[in-house]
């Protein structure tokens, strides 16, 4: 199988773009995790929807629509709701609902079924062209560049926030840019596992990281490795079966959280029995409980 990756130019550009794509969600991931974005990335995904049908529409590149709609909507989103006026969250859901309205009555407009708008939707990793290699290429430098630049500021604007104000730091641009990291990754993803699940990349590696790691270099790295892993067994499993790569990809990330999930429950419960605290405890019933709440 490997010699079928490297040998057919359409099934290398495939692995290239899903390894870059990978890589560069799976270092933003934390910090989407972390700072509780995981619905921004879910929200940017159907805006994206948007432009692409309104590009669709205007005969225009469909990524392009797209791309031009997140990065609006990531740039609105940071300023918007800056002072706290509207939440997040109901700032994310008022603008993704009018840009999934646009889209649909644009692709009425349209009056025919394009293959275009069903791969921004759902995916098509085996159609990805030199120029979407070069789009997932810049993505993901820029990104890693980001990360690596103002690495310090987004730890401690992710950690303590009113300290990092207390000490200058530029909060509100650190939030403007990591909404526009997010916005570009979800652009670049979407050619791999489609608008509807491109919220798995961009969420569900930190998630697994942030259950084994306890620094961010660690988690970051698991992340990462958690990111590609799930890219490559993914494209192998869709390439063997026949199936979407989108969603077996996400389907991958899934189970891998789930594993993860459940290999560290048993390590903790493992521990706590060796150690003979859990017995005790138990058994102490809420004396023991109150207890501890008041220590």
């Amino acid at each position: 199988m490997l010699h079928d990756w490297l040998a057919l130019g359409f099934l290398r550009r495939a692995l290239i773009a899903g390894i870059l794509t990978a890589i560069s969600c799976g270092l933003l991931s934390p910090y989407i995790v972390l700072r509780r974005m995981a619905f921004a990335g879910h929200g940017l995904s159907h805006a994206a929807f948007g432009g692409a049908a309104v590009a669709l529409l205007l005969g225009v590149q469909v990524s392009l629509g797209g791309a031009v709609f997140a990065l609006v909507l990531a740039l609105v989103l940071a300023v918007g709701t800056r002072r706290g006026i509207l939440s997040e969250d109901s700032a994310i859901g008022i603008l993704v609902a009018a840009s999934m309205a646009i889209g649909v009555i644009c692709l009425s407009l349209r009056k025919r079924y394009t293959q275009d708008i069903f791969s921004f939707l759902f995916g098509n990793i085996l159609a990805v062209l030199p120029a979407d290699l070069i789009v997932s290429g810049a993505v993901a430098l820029a990104t890693v560049g980001c990360l690596v630049i103002f690495g310090r500021p987004l730890a401690s604007a992710t950690f303590h926030e009113e300290l990092a104000k207390v000490d200058g730091l530029p909060v509100d641009a650190i939030r403007a840019l990591l909404f526009v990291l997010v916005a570009m990754n979800v652009v670049a993803a979407m050619k791999i596992v489609g608008a509807i699940l491109v919220s798995a990349l961009l969420v569900v590696p930190g998630a697994i990281a942030l259950l084994i790691g306890r620094r961010l270099a660690s988690v970051q790295a698991a992340s990462l490795v958690a990111g590609v892993a799930a890219v490559l067994v993914g494209m192998e499993v869709s390439y063997l079966l026949d199936l979407p790569s989108g969603a077996v990809i996400a389907l991958v990330l899934f189970v891998g959280y789930g594993a993860s999930r459940s290999v560290t429950f048993l390590f903790a419960r493992a521990r706590r029995l060796r150690d003979g605290g859990t017995d005790l405890r138990t058994a102490a019933g809420p004396a023991s409980s109150g207890t501890r709440n008041g220590s």
